[in-house]
């Protein structure tokens, strides 16, 4: 049955296409195409008594027209009048329609449904949905793939599951599939004439289950020695000292964080105090040490920042966690030290003095709600209705960024702050500045890309922007003078010299969270004695026990904490935390056990593979969302306790090695909301707030998608390209065609590697979907938008290193700066980039105004060559498409429409980033503008 309505769904779409193609076609011609497949009949014999009437029932047969066996299928009774008007729709065509055209119909449909995955074919030949192969229990063969490239043979398969995802459905039957993973890391990889090594993991690397892999290198070093795995891990630090085999992997995979190379620090620049305990033995100064301000200001200008932060992320000779500014004195005047560093931090021993930023409190991040966060407030006593008017605010500031260039520049400033994406931001904030409304075809897609961006995120996620919140990284208070339940918090927001300090009750927790008690209602107050540091939540070293300890069980190593003084977000008192605690002792006792046996990587291996086996973070999570939203106690349901508490050993687990319990049929949700998007498991329409704020955003997408498609097919087809044609242009356009073609491959080739749909995502960085299912991993995306922005920007500059080379180049401009050895020569040689190097020579006198005015005259000409390349099929095709104007395409849940906009592909088949290059030109003052009328033409009037 299911089959069947899924391939009516498919030939309801492509009947239009199918009427005006097929209809003279030779029934005889194809006559096989009848005996293979067959529409299933409904069979009147077989009912199902209710207490109204008998409801028919569907019964699948097979190619050859018997019918399927009971024991192997099930009878799906058909309930609702839609179903029914659909199955009578079907036969009267059917009725009514030759049967050779309506087959090949029907066999288009299965193909379609088949290539998209949504069928499958049993090995009697039989078409059932992935649903229905799962509840009957029909075997299916995976197939072995190999691919044959000209230097290599790539082997996949068999592989079960296509999304390219962690296999989640752990059992005794896998236990085989994992002792072959840690064989296969312990005696390496043969490749060729290489054998690849386990080397290490990082944890980011153990949460997706992979790791890296070295080849003895074949180039000798200077000691005319090869170099190993081995020789790379000692030459990372002593680690013999770790316990347990967890910790010591862990100890491994810190090499492998992300870092900034800072300074290097003598030896006697460090100093080694004591950690501050609480009354009931945890540390107050879990993770964090002091640095001075010489040393701040020092860190601060490798990160090339304006001002100096308050704080740093560090990795530092196997020690690990924050530095905070000495507010306190205990660096003493003219004493040669700059740092302090306590035992919490002390991972392992190195012989590195270099410090490596992990990341700084240069400027706050902005807060988000989520759907814990959302789960954990509604079951403290916060208002369903405070939710929806702030989703509510939200999406019209979304709608706004389309229409209103002030409230588009206000949204983009606030998530510049973040850090992600800024240089995408600084250049639509420009554009909006210059050009209002009026902004060309590509940079209207850019921005369509970070509205929908936008909307995905509240889609899946519940992330709700929350203005009177921040996200900031955590420090104690040196100085002891807040008492326990304060906190203090001075908010500095991103290029602005004014601070804010906040003052009243906050909200404060950190994620992921799932415990009532991990959000804690604190009081903020002015301390004088911390006006120093900025952009840090302070917390108190008094009390029973430390409050970071009581957030989610985290620590000051560097834990960013959600901080809101939204007074709507309050609630009336603290629940009791979980008791975090006794976790920590039982992983002390598991280290002390067998002190005398020394770990080898081999142990390492075994503990990857009992990690993967026992990996069940995702179903704890899921299910303790799935029960929170069923049970009326909410996050307080002693099922959601339970999970919390599995979760935060479970988190632990790759630290310490105590692994969760498994999760027991009581525990694993039966059905599911439907806001969870779990297509493959039962469902059920929740109405909750989560729900509620699902279905709200479902519904503004889909008008949100008309508005667009009818904005935009305005713009292509009213936008002023001749304003931007100057005399002269045709001098450059030829080359700037063949230019257009070289790059526009280059950026194709990136968005085939990693499945990119539109160039619009892949310039913007706000990629909704990866459609090579290799990298479409969520809990990747952060990494691989960084490893795409890096590809592009070498494209970008490339190119508009390409385009100034015909006026001048970087290295004659350097040369003569050297020369000239002006006062600020190597000042000015650090600032020198593609886009400003002439204007910073004519301020340096280093090139004449009458050179620079010629070459602004050739600069404009190429630059309306290039905008005329790029633009070409618009403007020769605008009668065109005002013909054709295609209908508006909504999306929501159908994975054969685009998630992202509403608009169809088609409408985004040229590329025209190209125009960006020519953004990135030499600055216009509006002063310079108006007295040049060729610039006015081009800009100006535009």
């Amino acid at each position: 049955m299911n089959t069947f309505m899924a391939a009516t769904d498919k030939i309801t779409e492509l009947a239009f296409e199918w009427k005006n193609s097929c209809v003279n076609v030779d029934d005889a011609e194809e006559e096989h195409e009848v005996e293979q497949v067959q529409l299933p009949q409904q069979e009147q014999e077989s009912t199902v008594e209710t207490s109204d009437q008998p409801i028919p029932t569907i019964i699948l047969k097979s190619t050859s027209g018997d019918i399927i066996p009971s024991s192997t299928t099930f009878c799906l009774p058909i309930e609702e009048k839609g179903v029914k008007r659909l199955l009578n729709r079907v036969i009267t065509q059917t009725q009514n329609r030759r049967l050779g055209a309506l087959s090949r119909l029907l066999l288009l449909a299965l193909k379609e449904l088949k290539m998209k995955h949504e069928l499958r074919i049993t090995r009697s030949g039989i078409f059932v949905t992935k649903h229905e192969l799962k509840t009957l229990n029909i075997d299916s063969y995976s197939i072995r793939k190999i691919y044959i490239t000209p230097c290599n043979i790539l082997y996949e398969g068999p592989f079960r599951d296509e999304d390219y995802r962690k296999l989640t459905n752990a059992s005794d039957s896998m236990i085989n599939l994992y002792e072959y993973i840690k064989s296969v890391l312990i005696r390496g990889i043969i490749i060729c004439d290489r054998r690849y090594e386990f080397l290490a993991f990082s944890s980011s690397q153990l949460r997706d289950h992979s790791t890296w892999m070295f080849a003895t290198n074949a180039r000798s070093n200077r000691t005319n020695a090869f170099i190993t795995a081995t020789d790379i891990r000692r030459w990372m630090g002593n680690f013999s000292e770790s316990r347990p085999v967890s910790k010591y992997a862990a100890r491994l995979g810190q090499s492998f964080s992300t870092t900034v190379e800072g300074v290097e620090i003598e030896k006697g620049s460090f100093h080694r105090i004591e950690d501050e305990k609480s009354r009931n033995g945890d540390y107050f100064t879990d993770g964090i040490g002091i640095s001075s301000l010489r040393l701040n200001k020092e860190l601060a200008v490798q990160l090339k920042l304006d001002r100096v932060p308050s704080a740093f992320q560090i990795r530092f000779a196997g020690s690990k966690g924050m530095i905070c500014l000495d507010v306190a004195n205990k660096i003493p005047e003219n004493s040669g030290i700059d740092l302090l560093i306590r035992p919490s931090m002390e991972k392992f021993s190195s012989l590195n003095q270099s410090i490596g930023i992990v990341r700084s409190s240069a400027s706050p991040s902005p807060a988000f709600l989520n759907r814990q966060i959302i789960l954990l407030l509604s079951s403290l006593g916060v208002s369903n209705h405070i939710f929806y008017e702030i989703q509510e605010n939200m999406l019209k500031k979304i709608s706004n960024i389309t229409k209103n260039p002030s409230a588009a520049q206000e949204l983009l400033r606030e998530f510049i702050e973040s850090g992600s994406n800024s240089g995408c931001h600084s250049f639509m904030i420009e554009c909006f500045k210059r050009f209002g409304t009026k902004i060309d075809p590509f940079l209207k897609q850019m921005v369509i890309c970070f509205q929908a961006f936008l909307l995905k995120e509240l889609r899946t996620k519940a992330r709700i922007f929350v203005k009177d919140g921040a996200c900031l990284l955590g420090v104690i208070d040196e100085t002891r003078t807040l008492n326990y339940g304060q906190i203090f918090i001075q908010i500095e927001a991103h290029k602005k010299s004014q601070s804010r300090i906040i003052q009243g009750q906050v909200i404060v927790t950190k994620n992921p969270c799932f415990h009532p008690g991990d959000i804690r209602l604190l009081t903020a107050v002015d301390v004088p004695a911390l006006h120093q540091l900025k952009n840090v939540i302070v917390f108190p070293m008094k009390g029973y026990q430390p409050h970071t300890s009581e957030i989610s069980g985290s620590d000051l190593d560097g834990d960013c904490y959600f901080v809101s003084w939204d007074k709507q977000l309050l609630f009336s008192s603290n629940e009791r935390p979980l008791n975090y605690h006794d976790q920590g002792l039982e992983a002390q006792q598991q280290a002390l056990l067998n002190p005398e046996v020394q770990i080898t990587i081999n142990d390492v291996c075994e503990f990857f593979g009992e990690y993967i086996a026992a990996d069940n973070l995702g179903l704890i999570a899921n299910s303790h969302l799935s029960f929170a939203d069923q049970l009326p106690e909410r996050a307080r349901a002693e099922k959601c306790i339970q999970l919390a508490h599995m979760h935060s050993i479970a988190v632990d687990f790759a630290k310490n090695g105590i692994r969760a319990p498994r999760l027991t049929k009581e525990l694993r949700p039966v059905t599911y909301p439907h806001y969870m998007e779990k297509n493959d498991k039962p469902q059920y329409i929740s109405t909750t707030i989560l729900g509620q704020l699902y279905d709200r955003v479902q519904d503004h997408q889909r008008d949100l998608n008309e508005e667009n498609y009818e904005q935009y097919n305005n713009l292509i087809n009213t936008f002023p390209y001749e304003k931007f044609h100057i005399d002269g242009k045709d001098d450059y356009l030829e080359d700037a065609y063949i230019i257009k073609q070289e790059y526009d491959r280059e950026l194709r080739r990136i968005m085939r590697q990693y499945g990119i749909k539109r160039e619009s995502e892949l310039i913007s960085g706000y990629i909704l979907r990866l459609m090579n299912k290799k990298y479409n991993k969520e809990s990747k995306m952060f990494e691989l938008r960084q490893e795409i922005s890096h590809a592009v920007r070498f494209v970008r500059d490339k190119y508009i290193k390409l385009f100034w080379n015909d006026f001048y180049n970087r290295e004659q401009i350097e040369q003569e700066v050297c020369e000239n050895k002006t006062e600020n020569s190597q000042d000015l040689l650090k600032r020198i980039t593609w886009k400003n190097q002439l204007d910073l020579a004519k301020i340096n006198n280093i090139v004449s105004d009458n050179t620079k005015d010629e070459m602004d005259d050739e600069i404009y000409k190429k630059a309306s060559a290039w905008f005329s390349a790029t633009y070409d099929e618009q403007m020769n095709s605008r009668e065109n498409r005002q013909k054709k104007k295609q209908k508006p395409e909504h999306f929501g849940n159908d994975k054969r429409r685009d998630l992202s906009t509403g608009l169809k592909l088609k409408t985004f088949r040229c590329d025209f980033s190209m125009t960006k290059l020519r953004y990135l030109g030499p600055e216009i003052a509006p002063a310079e503008v108006k007295s040049d009328p060729k610039t006015t033409s081009a800009v100006n009037n535009y």
